[in-house]
C-alpha cells in the first residue's frame, strides 16, 4: 500500500500525528507541481511555488472546512 494511502487510514482511525505527516508529504508534492507549471507558464511564473502551494491549501481547507 502507498505511503499516502497508510497514512490517510491512520488520519481515519484517529492517528494525529498521521494528519502532520499527510500535510507535509502533500505540502511537498504540490511545491514540486507548482514549480514545474510556473516553470512553463508565465503568469505562474510571477508568485513562487509556496505562494501557489498556500493559497491552494487554503482554498482547499474553506471548501472541506478543515
Amino acid at each position: 500500500m502507498p505511503e499516502l494511502t497508510k497514512l490517510i487510514h491512520a488520519y481515519q482511525n484517529g492517528d494525529r500525528q498521521a494528519y502532520d505527516e499527510l500535510i507535509q508529504q502533500i505540502y511537498q508534492q504540490l511545491k514540486l507541481i507548482a514549480r514545474n507549471h510556473a516553470q512553463r507558464n508565465a503568469t505562474l511564473a510571477r508568485i513562487s511555488a509556496t505562494e501557489l502551494v498556500h493559497e491552494t491549501f487554503i482554498r482547499l481547507r474553506q471548501k472541506q472546512g478543515l
